[in-house]
């Protein structure tokens, strides 16, 4: 039992209390201690008192309206919105129906065009900007159904596409949501409200940005870095900016080089030793001024004459400040910087690869990795949507097509040199062994351009096992 111990209250009584407790006396919380990792009561370390224990991160979403001011004026925050897109659009795509042949070739050259008319890779890459910039991007499709825009589009419409919209995320707001958790779009908008912001009256007299509601079937859309269905509650919908897990890195960024520009203004500082200057200076108003007058007319001679007049027990010297270690420093947070964009040095800042044997080579390797990854992901999808429109216009969807795209890297002449003399040897123990010299002929020059694939005529193969001399 907890030993008894007597004690004065506020009126002077003595009152009992628990030992080293006293009764109505507050008590102590003992260090919080943690158990998954090093404890250390003498240097607090593991426990309440840990300075690295009250660290915690706090994620700032970047709004539409910071967004934009950071899109528009400044160039790191510009690239890491445009370049993956650009990039993954730059070599064009191609369009592939059927075996290649004539017929086929002739509707690929029409759906391209049409594809081009309507400004397809345009406008899809402009909402993947929007949906890196702003967290969400969409382009609506304009298939004249003879539907109203709200109620889903008719898949199986020959009626072509007029043309594309691309909207910004606050254009688009949800109106209503696939709320059957059976339904496979569960948790997604079902139908959104567009308000425009386009400026201006229409020829009728009304507004052009006017409530309008669009059918998510309608739109291609580009949704934004999503976590969770709550974060897409709080974003109306929509995702988080590419720019919310790096905009503070920018920030850093673009402030550094701001703070050595400063530091570039006070480089070199002049200093002048003036003789009994304090003095001077007790002396009242008439020290001061007389102070002032010296020093005024010693700045008109230097910027007139190029010299400085001073009296033989002054001293005029500069004063110059040191920049080692600031080169390094802007280094390590140009690195820094290139990390949370997931950008090579190169792509981000412009600069050529540093250092003994550097070429960069793997660094944009691993960038044309990342583009295609995306064009996989998003424009792959968009376009194909688009292409299946067009082409049930002319003639209907055939059964076999896609949407190609080109190489993202490019070898050097020296390089395809190489490869072809590769490809020449396997050639020969091809036909070495039985392969025809036309079938290899045909396999690498029978097309528009060289290729590495090789068709063999399988039956021709067949025949000659069997002992057939093709008479």
């Amino acid at each position: 039992m907890a030993e008894q111990a007597k004690r004065r209250d506020s009126s002077g009584k003595w009152v009992k209390g628990v030992s080293g407790n006293p009764a109505g006396s507050r008590k102590t919380k003992a260090p919080q201690v943690r158990e998954d990792g090093y404890v250390n009561l003498v240097t607090r370390l593991g426990t309440g008192r840990d300075l690295r224990t009250h660290g915690r991160h706090v994620t700032d979403p970047v709004s539409d309206e910071y967004a934009l001011e950071l899109w528009r004026g400044d160039d790191i925050a510009a690239r890491i919105i445009e370049e993956i897109v650009e990039d993954a659009l730059r070599p064009g795509y191609e369009l592939k129906i059927g075996d290649g042949k004539d017929g086929d070739k002739e509707r690929q050259e029409r759906t391209i065009g049409k594809m081009q008319d309507l400004e397809s890779a345009e406008k899809v890459g402009t909402a993947g900007k929007y949906e890196r910039a702003f967290g969400g991007g969409a382009v609506l499709l304009g298939v004249p159904d003879n539907e109203d825009l709200g109620k889903p589009i008719d898949e199986e419409s020959r009626r072509g596409v007029r043309f594309l919209t691309e909207f910004e995320p606050r254009e688009l707001t949800p109106r209503y949501w696939y709320s059957d958790p059976k339904h496979p779009k569960f948790g997604k908008v079902e139908i959104y409200n567009l308000v425009a912001h386009a400026q201006g009256m229409g020829r009728a007299g009304s507004p052009t940005a006017v409530h309008q509601p669009i059918h998510e079937s309608r739109l291609l859309i580009f949704p934004g870095i999503k976590v969770s269905r709550h974060q897409q509650s709080l974003r109306h919908g929509w995702g988080d900016s590419v720019l919310t897990r790096v905009h503070h890195v920018v920030r850093d960024f673009g402030q550094s080089w701001e703070s050595v520009s400063a530091i570039l203004q006070n480089f070199s500082q002049a200093i002048l030793k003036i003789h009994d200057l304090a003095r001077v200076l007790s002396m009242g108003a008439e020290g001061e001024k007389a102070a002032t007058r010296k020093l005024e007319m010693i700045d008109m001679a230097r910027s007139l004459q190029r010299m400085i007049p001073i009296d033989s027990q002054d001293e005029f010297q500069w004063s110059t400040m040191t920049l080692s270690g600031i080169p390094e420093i802007l280094d390590r947070i140009a690195y820094r910087t290139t990390a949370a964009a997931q950008m090579p040095v190169t792509k981000l800042l412009g600069r050529a690869p540093a250092g003994m044997n550097a070429t960069g080579e793997s660094d944009m390797r691993q960038w044309y990795d990342r583009v295609d990854a995306y064009r996989e992901q998003k424009i792959r999808p968009a376009l194909e949507r688009i292409a299946k429109f067009v082409m049930q216009e002319d003639g209907g969807e055939p059964d076999s097509w896609a949407i190609e795209f080109p190489s993202l890297w490019q070898p050097s002449d020296k390089e395809r040199a190489e490869t072809h003399l590769t490809q020449a040897q396997a050639d020969a123990i091809y036909i070495d062994r039985g392969a025809s010299v036309l079938d290899v002929l045909r396999s690498r020059f029978g097309g528009d351009e060289y290729t590495l694939n090789t068709q063999l005529d399988m039956e021709a193969l067949e025949l000659i096992e069997r002992g057939f001399d093709g008479e």
